[in-house]
């Protein structure tokens, strides 16, 4: 079994999509492994537990997890063959209020000009 603990920001807004009956959330995450690399990995978390990474954490924000991990081998569109790392998440910790985004503020008064 391979235990993987990372931390990394999220390369896109996680996305949820329902099975029969389960809930998935998946979203991909960069983690730099050294000074000039950066591993992606292709993160699920199954049930419930999804919800609030939708609705606390979007592109770009840091997020610390921990799962199972599997190196897996696609075929590449040029007909070469390429690996991707999946994790499914077993925990994860959401980002401090200091790494949310900004509250955009709108301005709702009519402003002649």
């Amino acid at each position: 079994m391979l235990n993987i603990t990372a931390v990394g920001r999220l390369g896109k807004d996680p996305e949820q999509k329902q099975s029969g009956d389960l809930l998935i959330t998946k979203f991909s995450m960069a983690v730099n492994t050294s000074k000039d690399e950066t591993t992606w990995m292709d993160c699920t978390v199954f049930g419930n537990r999804g919800n609030a990474l939708t609705q606390y954490v979007s592109k770009g924000q840091q997020i610390t997890i921990s799962g199972r991990g599997k190196l897996e081998t696609y075929e590449k569109r040029d007909g070469g063959e390429g690996t991707s790392l999946q994790v499914i998440v077993n925990d994860f910790s959401l980002p401090a209020k200091s790494d949310a985004p900004a509250q955009s503020q709108a301005v709702t008064s009519d402003i002649p000009f």
